[in-house]
């Protein structure tokens, strides 16, 4: 059996390597510092703003456990936002140190396993397996495309799913390794690396699934490949906690293929025009890790053209050509250059959960904060241990490489760290994006400025001139500086609304609407201004069924009726609101409108309800089942004391 002359107990590394780990920290924390004084964006809110119900340690819980981003919730990454703050409004400073404290650690944890990984297959080049550790981390932790990852703070989500991962392949590597010299050892610490690492990756976002392929990537191109056979019963040992797991995933996975077709309902593209459009993206994510830049990066890419066949564009079909072409260079290279199939396939598995069938947006940098590893690893690795007559030609070129991508960060750091630059800058950069230019309005909004606002939301409006959400927000900015819209104006809005397209920031702009005339801020539109345009939006056929978002209408409606105490409207409201998404909240409020008003037996009924949908969520039960208790009890109180005969 194949062993290694460098355990994991011996020194990890030597001085002069220690001290280029520290420095390229400090560089990389140095680099990023700007940064740190941007402000919150887009998804932060949603993510945080449910701080502002927490008062104690029952209200924490329930906030980590009943996240709403993906199928788990994800609650470690929103159990670690305490880290920062435990309320809300918070500021983001805080927040983004700590993901740039973990973007360092992840860091150091790819050097690990670069290290560990280039001793298997360089064995005993020990300073030249160091410097390739160290120069792969700062090369991963320059590189300017893990910018948005690093100083998005909802994105902390990637970064810890990352971290565990990372944590969990690098205790799976040590553990095969060190099986050679004592089998039970090697055995709990690679069970502790994937049970262990792969369960804190999944709560942190679901892609922590994925440990499992990154695993047999290491197993078969990299372990096997540099001479470390497996242990005995290592087949065992995999089938119970690699394959059966994958297994379980697959057959969830095709059990909910319905389900998952269904999502793309709110989609503007279809599942097989999604995977077409990836084949594109996925060449396009490539070409910035190569060939880094600034300009055109970022979090807006919503005006990326959807490919409707092969030849729709064109280059749909050269990209699935040159992915089935990476596949078989990747399988014809398994032999000589496995560390150059292992690349094509760390990064063909980074990406199988975010670019494949599932309905989500197309486009998102930071589906590739982990997918690069294996890309700049086999480079920086390549390069130093290929021998050739070019090989000073290409450590210059790396080293030139590794310049760029300093300055291309330090450059993009700085844009971040000011929100009316980096708004206005991806206002420029992306102009077909309908996104940016609303993006842009709301930060010159915030400070004060609406010639600015209307500008950029008119350009909005000109990208496409069939969503409702640019009207919807013009008609605010018009009324926070006391215009008022007449009869016809308003007319023309409710059927400008009536005929557009379904958009994400509708309930938004709604809420927005709502908040600045409870406020008195905006008092030339009404409530009743605003709940007719949301029953414009519900009679149009465009927002409906779209699950979740339609529910949101009848989310702002009940709102609206609140405000104007006309609980039983409110509670109607809700009820449509839980036929679109059954969520136990939604009943809960129904059945507390009904009892403002009397209502019982109703009150009763929309608990009942609310029960029902909170037993399909396990992560609620244990919380939200003594809040509904508690209601229940109120509510047979006040039935007993309706029932009790009168005197």
């Amino acid at each position: 059996m194949g062993h290694l002359n460098y355990p994991f107990k011996d020194r990890l590394f030597g001085f002069a390597p220690s001290g280029a780990l520290v420095i390229l920290l400090v560089l990389v924390w140095w680099l990023y510092s700007p940064g740190l004084q941007g402000s919150f964006l887009l998804d932060d809110i949603p993510a945080l703003q449910g701080m502002q119900t927490v008062h104690n340690v029952g209200d924490a819980y329930r906030y980590i456990l009943t996240g709403t981003a993906g199928a788990l919730g994800r609650p470690l990454s929103l159990a670690s936002f305490f880290i920062d703050d435990n309320t809300w409004p918070s500021t983001p400073y805080r927040f983004k140190r700590t993901n740039l404290l973990l973007h360092l650690f992840t860091g150091l944890g790819l050097a690990w396993l670069s290290l560990l990984l280039c001793r298997v297959m360089n064995k005993h080049q020990e300073p030249l397996n160091q410097a390739i550790a160290v120069i792969t981390m700062g090369v991963w932790l320059l590189h300017p495309f893990n910018v948005s990852t690093t100083l998005y703070v909802v994105q902390r989500m990637a970064q810890l799913s990352t971290l565990f991962t990372v944590l969990g392949l690098l205790a799976y590597s040590h553990g095969r390794v060190t099986t050679a010299k004592n089998i039970n050892t090697g055995y709990l610490w690679m069970t502790a690396g994937i049970v262990i690492g792969g369960t804190l990756a999944t709560l942190s976002k679901e892609n922590g699934l994925l440990i499992l392929l990154f695993a047999l990537a290491i197993e078969y191109l990299i372990l096997r490949k540099g001479g470390v056979d497996p242990p005995p019963k290592w087949n065992v040992w995999a089938s119970v906690f690699v394959y059966l797991p994958l297994t379980i995933f697959v057959s969830w996975l095709i059990w909910r293929i319905p389900s998952i077709q269904s999502g793309f309902a709110a989609r503007p593209f279809t599942m097989s025009e999604r995977l077409m459009t990836e084949s594109r993206i996925i060449f396009d994510y490539l070409g910035h890790i190569i060939v880094p830049v600034r300009q055109g990066t970022g979090i807006f890419h919503d005006y990326y053209v959807v490919s409707r066949s092969l030849l729709d564009p064109v280059s749909t079909l050269l990209s699935v050509a040159g992915l089935i072409g990476l596949g078989l260079t990747a399988f014809l290279s398994r032999s000589r250059y496995p560390l150059l199939a292992f690349a094509i396939i760390w990064f063909f598995i980074s990406h199988l959960m975010e670019s494949t069938i599932f309905p989500l947006e197309l486009y998102f940098e930071h589906r590739n904060y982990l997918a690069m590893y294996g890309i700049l690893f086999a480079m920086v690795y390549y390069v130093f241990t290929i021998r050739s007559d070019l090989s000073k030609f290409f450590q210059a070129s790396l080293l030139i490489f590794g310049i760029l991508i300093a300055v291309t960060t330090a450059h993009a750091a700085s844009l971040w760290g000011n929100p009316l630059a980096i708004a206005t800058v991806w206002a420029l950069e992306h102009p077909s994006s309908y996104r940016s230019q609303q993006n842009a309005a709301s930060v010159w909004l915030r400070y004060g400025n609406f010639e600015k606002t209307e500008d950029f939301l008119n350009k909005a409006a000109a990208i496409d001139p069939d969503i409702a959400s640019p009207p919807l927000q013009l008609a605010v900015v018009h009324c926070l500086q006391g215009e008022e819209l007449d009869d016809t104006e308003f007319e023309l809005l409710v059927s400008q609304i009536s005929q557009s397209r379904y958009d994400t920031a509708v309930a938004q702009s709604l809420e927005f609407m709502l908040q600045n005339q409870r406020n008195k801020r905006c008092v030339t539109l009404t409530p009743n201004h605003t709940l007719r345009l949301v029953q414009a939006l519900q009679a149009n056929p465009d927002f409906q069924g779209k699950g979740t978002r339609t529910a949101n209408l009848y989310v702002v409606e009940s709102k609206i009726h609140k405000y104007l105490k006309d609980y039983v409207r409110a509670a109607q409201a809700l009820r449509s609101a839980f036929l679109h998404h059954s969520r136990m909240d939604y009943a809960l409020l129904e059945s507390r409108f009904w009892a403002v008003v009397g209502k019982w037996d109703e009150s009763k009924d929309a608990l009942l309800r609310a029960k029902n949908a909170n037993k399909y969520s396990i992560a609620r039960v244990s919380i939200d089942s003594k809040a509904l208790a508690h209601w229940e009890s109120y509510l047979n109180r006040e039935l007993s004391r309706d029932e009790m005969p009168k005197r």
